[in-house]
Order: structure tokens, then sequence, then C-alpha cells
């Protein structure tokens, strides 16, 4: 089911925004010109993604500095990801498909 959850306008403004979906948090982020949409918890330990810093794709959990790839949801190999997440390859933050039509975002879930 698709739900429109802001204005493109609006994510181009900020670059990233988390959005309540069915009560779900979903981080919604601006790639170049592409939109992505993942869970907004950090496989790590839970925390919210959203308060972390967005760059070119990637963004850094501000609880303890995980990085996840928000066009897959795929933690980035690393040295903080080997301390963090043992088992890199089982773990990951859910995505969703994310458009846009007439100016607005949308998300399917």
């Amino acid at each position: 089911m698709k739900h429109k959850v802001c204005s493109l306008a609006a994510l181009k403004e900020k670059g990233k925004l988390r959005v309540l979906v069915n009560e779900r948090p979903i981080l919604v982020a601006l790639v170049g010109e592409n939109v992505y949409a993942i869970n907004d918890k950090c496989p790590h330990k839970g925390a919210p993604l959203s308060p972390g810093v967005l760059e070119g794709g990637i963004i850094q959990c501000k609880e303890h500095g995980l990085k996840i790839d928000v066009t897959t949801g795929r933690v980035v190999p690393g040295v903080k990801a080997k301390i963090l997440v043992p088992n890199i390859d089982a773990q990951s933050a859910r995505t969703f498909k994310a458009f846009t039509e007439a100016g607005q975002v949308y998300i399917e879930i």
C-alpha cells in the first residue's frame, strides 16, 4: 500500500526526514535525485537513525557511530561495524520502496 509521507520540496530542504507510517518510524532520504526509505532503527541497538549525519547516501547513527547505506539498508563494512555488528551480513535496516509523484514523496509498505 502506498503512503504519501512528505513533499519533495520539504525533503530537498532537509535532505532527510523521519516520518511515521502506521506508527512505524521511517527515515526518508534524498540521495542525488533519488528518494530512499529505511526503517528508522539502527541494526546495532535500535536507536533512531534520523538524528544522524547523512553524507553521500550513508547515515551515521548518532548513538554509536555505525554507518548504514540508506540505498540498501546494509551496514557499511569497517572497524566500527566489526565491533558493533559481529555478523554484518545478517544485519541491516529494512528498506521500503520510495518514489515521487507530482511533487510528493510516497513509500510502499
